[in-house]
């Protein structure tokens, strides 16, 4: 690859040339946020939140796997001592979000409308 990340092919001689173009285009398309509470008892109004991307688009797919692994056991965790007696003073809020790699724009818009 050269500058810019573009890749110069040249064929053989007497070779066939061969032209290749690459659409990227845009379209709309669907975000989902995921959403988990363990509910707090002194303060329930007020909100822990524990949040992961989830996407794995672009470069940061590890990072995505590796955010939604801890959030998965970190609920798990809290889920299971909260069945041995143990009581939240705060709520816990788990939210995993969509559209990371476009901007954020799962964690964004639930940020936006939450008043």
């Amino acid at each position: 690859g050269g500058p810019g990340g573009s890749l110069r092919f040249l064929p053989p001689p007497g070779g066939r040339r061969l032209q290749l173009s690459v659409g990227g285009g845009t379209r709309p398309g669907t975000l989902t946020s995921v959403f988990g509470a363990l509910r707090g008892r002194l303060e329930p109004d007020c909100y822990v939140i524990v949040g992961a991307q989830r996407d794995s688009l672009g470069p940061g797919a590890a990072a995505s796997g590796v955010g939604t692994a801890l959030l998965l056991e970190l609920a798990r965790f809290f889920a299971a001592i909260g069945r041995e007696g143990f009581q939240l003073r705060r709520t816990l809020l788990f939210v995993s979000w969509d559209g990371a790699e476009f901007g954020h724009l799962g964690a964004t818009e639930w940020l936006e409308v939450t008043p």
